[in-house]
């Protein structure tokens, strides 16, 4: 079995007859990845969002991170270091055992999966580019051991990892290490599965990061994208063709399957979800921004996607009017949604003749024969103050039972349309914190 590690951090060699550690049986939550990269975020991450449950971190080396070394991080997370690729595999001639061993490390717990492969050639102590990473050694060798009882998975990996993983010629790993195997054991096992999938990984861990400067601090210096992008989107995989080259920090990663742990604690019936996570230059999400990211990935029907709220709304007739008859227009072409040929897209905006401030956005699918049926749609609404709300807003409603190909880029034209031109045409006035409305 593994053995726990305390303050200092140090490979250990494996001792087969110690028995399993009770605290490690206790933990509610098995995070298993490799030293320095997203696993060690993702359990500072879950301790500073007040996560209850015992946490227990499964890595191949000894930790990067110095905030594990902190008595309130190592407290709560139980870090034990070994070499997971051979400490973890059942193989047919392992003992009975052991077998159970494996078992009581899993059985009944939320398991999260860490692949972890880079790009950032600016941090080399323990970054490995995807040719030499371990990441998919370790998702293979997992998923050969994964007992069919585990509570709830969560897998993290590279696009390009999952292509190289089912590719003809990748010869040993077969499939076994991709995000469709695990997807597939899970509802074979009828297991809740979630997938947070990345291009292009880049960053350190906590405690841990890189220069703000990558070269010279020049009068224009090239900042680090771990100091740039730290806002996120999550991005339906399926229709996003730039996939395999999307920025993602570690932060960003580990972030949202922090977030996304969070949310399936306080609400047991929420959907798995299936998502690319992409960073881009912004603010980080707060807290209702990540549930709205979270809602907009999610199948369902009126769901509300997006809410932003205004100080006021001096123009809400030039408000609608602006969105339906010239921001839509414009937005299905930057959003490349008038160039699809198959399948649904959006066709048309029109003012609600049954709600006021209100557009209707449609979406059409044309089908072999030519014919046109509806495919759903978004509602945008404008509320306005009054007695039951304190703040005008604005509001998008899914009207379909699973995401619409190109909504989230509808929504992300519409956010850059207020601040761009909504603010400055005086339809709105932007949300003040420190303004207090009884």
């Amino acid at each position: 079995s593994f053995v726990r590690l305390n303050n200092n951090y140090k490979i250990i060699s494996i001792n087969k007859n110690i028995k399993i550690n009770k605290l490690m049986m206790s933990s509610d939550t098995v995070i298993i990845g490799l030293s320095g990269g997203i696993a060690e975020n993702i359990a500072i991450r879950l301790i500073d969002l007040d996560y209850t449950s015992k946490i227990t971190a499964i890595l191949d080396n000894s930790p990067v991170s110095p905030q594990l070394n902190d008595e309130k991080y190592n407290r709560r997370v139980n870090v034990y270091v070994g070499d997971v690729s051979q400490e973890l595999i059942p193989l047919t001639q392992g003992s009975r055992l052991r077998d159970e061993a494996i078992k009581s490390y899993l059985s009944n717990k939320l398991v999260i999966i860490c692949g972890d492969d880079t790009i950032d050639t600016t941090i080399t102590d323990f970054n490995k580019p995807i040719s030499s990473s371990n990441s998919l050694v370790l998702l293979d060798k997992i998923s050969r051991i994964l007992p069919n009882d585990i509570s709830s998975l969560i897998v993290s990996n590279s696009v390009t990892s999952d292509s190289n993983s089912e590719g003809i010629f990748n010869n040993i790993f077969s499939s076994k290490g991709s995000t469709n195997y695990y997807r597939k054991w899970s509802q074979d096992n009828n297991i809740p599965f979630s997938a947070l999938r990345y291009g292009k990984l880049t960053g350190s861990v906590i405690g841990s990061e890189p220069l703000p400067f990558i070269g010279l601090p020049l009068i224009e210096p090239e900042l680090h994208p771990s100091y740039v992008l730290r806002s996120v989107v999550l991005s339906d995989i399926t229709i996003n063709k730039y996939a395999s080259t999307e920025i993602c920090t570690r932060l960003s990663l580990s972030e949202a399957i922090a977030r996304l742990v969070i949310r399936q604690q306080s609400d047991k019936s929420s959907s798995g979800i299936d998502a690319l996570v992409v960073s881009i230059a912004g603010d980080p999400p707060s807290e209702r921004d990540w549930n709205q990211l979270f809602t907009r990935i999610v199948p369902s029907s009126n769901a509300e996607l997006l809410r932003i709220d205004f100080s006021t709304v001096p123009k809400p007739d030039a408000f609608i009017n602006w969105i339906a008859d010239i921001w839509f227009p414009q937005a299905l072409v930057d959003a490349d949604a008038a160039t699809v040929l198959t399948g649904a897209r959006p066709v048309r905006a029109t003012k609600s003749s049954k709600k006021k401030n209100t557009v209707e956005i449609r979406w059409d699918n044309i089908l072999e024969d030519l014919s046109v049926v509806s495919a759903g749609g978004l509602e945008i609404e404008l509320s306005l103050s009054n007695e039951s709300t304190s703040n005008p807003y604005i509001s998008i409603y899914r009207k379909a039972d699973k995401p619409l190909p190109s909504e989230a880029q509808l929504i992300d034209k519409l956010i850059e349309g207020i601040n761009k031109v909504a603010y400055k045409k005086g339809f709105c006035t932007p949300f003040d914190n420190s303004i207090k409305i009884n």
